[in-house]
């Protein structure tokens, strides 16, 4: 199980150093230069000049990218924002709890509410529940989370005024962005959890349950749900990812001053530093959740388990044979 774990580790750093090459490229390559864009379309060739040399920006392509990896990994210093003039790391750690909250809350509502729905179309296949189910998972995966949101804000804030719009002022000004990032999940979670239950509802041990005169719910509960999970363990690392990414949407909608907005005004801005170290953070966010899915995954099937446990069986049986 170390193996498998340092393996998971291993990957995750490959890739947070594959995603920084690739976006420091992305903005390198990008047409134009920041200096017009911080100076504005007044400023003169030559402080345009000095702008660019200030910045750095002036250098050859590997000389930044090695400048650029050594201070991001090795110094762990992700620069100061060009626009707001303060360091990277003290506004993303200003701006992550937003994030997060909007993150961690609509991936709870979304696995709760879809597994729930899951199970009533499974078990209730063919009926109306299941065709209702259904019906509510095909439209929620396919609406725009934009158009979700602007609706979402129309019904319960301008028209019946039950919500805040936009901001952070309390507690409700997250309810709106909760269950506008949740909807997708929701969905798809609901789609692999009927699918699940399908899977195992006539297997045999089921058979058997139910032939002993076990509850339904019981059979349900014990049997069925732990075994159904499966295949939804590991699509929840990609829902969550998705909603840390779609966070810029969410955010500008409801005007959440979290990470996803400021790399949207980093953009905007081309304000480099603070959209390297964004698109890091979320590259670094989905690399743990997908680390923590995998470590949840192997310890839930058992033949994960079982190859890792015989490989360290036989490297020890050999080195016995050695001595």
């Amino acid at each position: 199980m170390k193996k498998f774990i340092l393996n998971r580790i291993l990957a995750m750093i490959i890739t947070l150093i594959l995603t920084a090459v690739i976006i420091f490229t992305i903005t390198y390559l990008i047409p134009g230069d920041p200096a017009s864009a911080l100076l504005g379309t007044a400023a003169s060739a030559a402080e345009k000049e000095k702008m660019n040399h200030l910045l750095g920006v002036d250098r050859p392509y590997l000389v930044q990218l090695g400048d650029y990896l050594y201070k991001t990994f090795i110094k762990f210093d992700f620069g100061e924002s060009w626009v707001y003039k303060v360091p990277v790391f003290q506004e993303l750690l200003k701006r992550m709890p937003y994030t997060l909250i909007i993150g961690l809350g609509g991936m709870i509502l979304n696995v709760t509410l879809g597994i729930y729905l899951g199970v009533v179309a499974g078990v209730n296949e063919g009926k109306w529940q299941d065709n209702v189910t259904m019906a509510i998972a095909m439209i929620l995966a396919s609406a725009p989370d934009f158009w979700v949101a602007l609706l979402m804000i129309i019904l319960f804030s301008v028209r019946l005024g039950w919500l805040p719009p936009f901001g952070v002022g309390s507690a409700k000004n997250f309810i709106l962005p909760i269950i506008a990032s949740s909807l997708y999940g929701i969905a798809v979670n609901a789609r692999y959890g009927r699918n699940s239950i399908l899977e195992v509802f006539r297997e045999d041990y089921i058979t058997t349950a139910r032939a002993k005169g076990v509850p339904e719910k019981y059979v349900i509960r014990k049997h069925m749900l732990p075994n159904a999970l499966m295949p939804i363990i590991t699509n929840i690392g990609g829902i969550l990812s998705r909603i840390i990414a779609g966070s810029v949407v969410i955010e500008t909608v409801f005007s959440i001053p979290g990470v996803g907005l400021y790399l949207l005004n980093a953009v905007n801005g081309r304000d480099y530093p603070a959209i390297r170290s964004s698109v890091l953070f979320f590259a670094f966010f989905t690399s743990v959740v997908m680390l923590f899915v995998d470590l949840a995954y192997a310890a839930l099937d058992p033949r994960i388990k079982a190859r890792y446990a015989s490989v360290g069986g036989v490297k020890r049986w050999k080195n016995r044979r050695r001595e």
